[in-house]
């Protein structure tokens, strides 16, 4: 863990700090900046735009239509980083979502293809939200990758009532801390910082 994370734990709640600090879940923290898809080197990881596939590839489609093209994530470039968790050293992971109105479809996709041969392909538009949809949401996004980490809710820190009962601020505290190693826009790995909740 950076030693960063170390001391804002010690100068916050030093207390308890050796307590929370089991708690903290490495992650990487996606930025992403516009440009044009001829800025992107084929097989680096990006957002939206026109995906990196091999010549097998078939885009998928479902009942509705086409999936939309969210990403890709070169795992080399994730090799630096901490996760947490083991992911393969090599390949392209890449997201296809499929719209449900909300949360995702049960036909989004999620691929790897092996980094070799790939090339980029054409975007099959869904024209079911206008001709413009892609264009105005779904531009390309380079992605540059940043170590992360970040706490979960207080209520999952496991500490005893003596312990909680030091610090009246625990929930501002674990905020300032995902704000401070966590502060991004996009995170892969790590521990969520909203879940959806469907109303019954």
């Amino acid at each position: 863990m950076d030693e960063s994370v170390n001391s804002f734990l010690t100068d916050e709640i030093p207390l308890i700090a050796d307590s929370v600090a089991t708690h903290v879940r490495p992650c990487i923290i996606g930025q992403s900046v516009r440009c044009s898809d001829d800025e992107i080197a084929i097989g680096s990881s990006k957002f939206c735009g026109a995906p990196d596939v091999p010549d097998t590839f078939e885009w998928p489609m479902t009942d509705d239509g086409p999936c939309w093209f969210l990403g890709q994530i070169n795992l080399a470039e994730c090799g630096q980083f901490d996760t947490g968790v083991h992911i393969p050293k090599t390949g392209l992971v890449s997201f296809f979502y499929h719209d449900a109105g909300g949360p995702a479809g049960p036909q989004s996709r999620m691929l790897y293809f092996p980094r070799e041969k790939l090339h980029r392909t054409e975007v099959v538009t869904d024209t079911r939200w206008g001709e413009d949809f892609h264009s105005r949401h779904l531009f390309p996004r380079s992605l540059v990758l940043i170590q992360g980490y970040c706490l979960p809710d207080v209520n999952e820190l496991g500490l005893s009532p003596e312990q909680a009962i030091q610090y009246d601020d625990l929930d501002d505290f674990i905020t300032a801390f995902n704000d401070s190693f966590a502060d991004g826009t996009h995170q892969f790995f790590g521990l969520p910082r909203y879940v959806w909740q469907s109303v019954p």
